[in-house]
């Protein structure tokens, strides 16, 4: 089969949602690399916490429903999220995340 696409591409990464395959790419590259450490503050929690804060104090809109709701691509959160956690279990690279750490990497506490 064939995917139409406009831009040409020696590699393609497919998925549902263009943010997985991203994801996939980030955490398998610091994976190869030995330094799955890297990926650590951009897991499910912390991207969980971002979209949250985005809706809630920016006003942000889902893609596809055009809905001020915590979903991506009309996807409910969870959903989103259950496959950042998969990606991370087939890398080898643990969801959990330190409690203490906000999505910009930083300690709570020193705010």
């Amino acid at each position: 089969g064939r995917i139409a696409c406009r831009i040409a591409t020696d590699h393609l990464l497919l998925a549902g949602v263009s943010n997985w395959a991203g994801d996939a790419l980030a955490t398998m590259t610091a994976c190869l690399r030995g330094r799955p450490e890297v990926v650590a503050p951009l897991g499910p929690d912390a991207v969980r916490s971002l979209i949250e804060r985005l809706v809630d104090e920016s006003g942000a809109i889902d893609g596809v429903t055009r809905q001020r709701q915590p979903t991506v691509d009309g996807l409910p959160l969870d959903e989103y999220l259950q496959v950042l956690r998969d990606i991370r279990r087939v890398c080898g690279v643990s969801a959990d995340e330190p409690k203490t750490r906000d999505w910009k990497g930083s300690n709570k506490a020193d705010h």
